[in-house]
């Protein structure tokens, strides 16, 4: 279900629906909640993959703090996740987030911070491709 919301919530973003895509969002994350707390590490991928798909939300609303918080906490649940998972093909672990922390800056037009967070990525060999 939670990778389904990734999908929709991307279709809500495209049409510049933002803020209806934040609220999608939260709501999917929160049916996560009880498997979270439970420390499911498939439930820390998905919850992740939902955090940067707000962030990127966030972003293109012209939210900066908002994104950076899902940016935030989407590092904090990667910590919790093997790297190169794979969890229903979102692809969610600290290289996704790596990644996906260069598309928030240059979706908030801030090209230097981009280029700052490319050239201090490191990606590993498990990162799914």
């Amino acid at each position: 279900m939670a990778a389904g919301a990734f999908y929709r919530a991307g279709e809500l973003i495209n049409s510049a629906e933002w803020r209806g895509a934040l609220t999608y969002l939260e709501h999917a994350r929160a049916q996560l909640d009880g498997q979270l707390r439970g420390g499911e590490e498939a439930a820390h991928a998905l919850y992740g993959a939902l955090r940067l798909k707000s962030g990127l939300a966030a972003a293109r609303a012209g939210d900066t703090d908002t994104s950076e918080n899902h940016l935030s906490e989407a590092r904090q649940l990667a910590a919790h996740v093997t790297p190169g998972s794979d969890y229903c093909r979102l692809a969610f672990d600290r290289d996704n987030v790596a990644i996906w922390s260069v598309g928030l800056a240059v979706e908030r037009r801030d090209g230097t911070e981009a280029v700052k967070r490319a050239s201090e990525m490191q990606i590993s060999p498990t990162t799914p491709r």
